[in-house]
């Protein structure tokens, strides 16, 4: 796998620079991806960070598939390139989705009231299947 690292040097201080890898592998990455777009959700939710309109956010997705892929040269690293420009365009799926489904259960965390649902439903099943 292709390493992506940003370099910096600080402005009047070279010997402040410092080279950041953003992900060591595919695993790391989606640990990431994981964390981050639950954060971006919880700042949309929470009105830190206003969500996008639906076709505002799929417009998104496009430009971010053309700007990696295209722009920035991602095809240069032929499947590497456009592996990683997928997984973007996955990472703001997965953040707009999260803030959707916090909308729909009123919470920034709503695993809880996820699993009362799951559980009245499966209770309802054997209800079902014990009558």
């Amino acid at each position: 796998m292709h390493f992506k690292y940003l370099n910096f040097i600080l402005e009047g201080a070279p010997e402040a620079g410092f080279i950041h890898f953003n992900y060591m592998d595919v695993e790391h990455f989606l640990e990431k991806l994981n964390r981050y777009t639950t954060i971006e959700a919880k700042n949309m939710y929470e009105g830190v960070k206003p969500p996008l309109k639906l076709t505002k956010f799929l417009l998104r997705l496009l430009k971010e598939f053309i700007t990696r892929f295209f722009k920035n040269n991602g095809y240069n690293d032929a499947f590497y390139g456009f592996s990683l420009s997928i997984l973007m365009l996955a990472y703001h799926t997965s953040s707009f989705l999260k803030y959707q489904i916090m909308k729909k259960y009123s919470s920034n965390n709503p695993r809880e009231k996820i699993l009362v649902e799951y559980n009245n439903i499966a209770k309802k099943i054997r209800d079902e299947y014990n009558s």
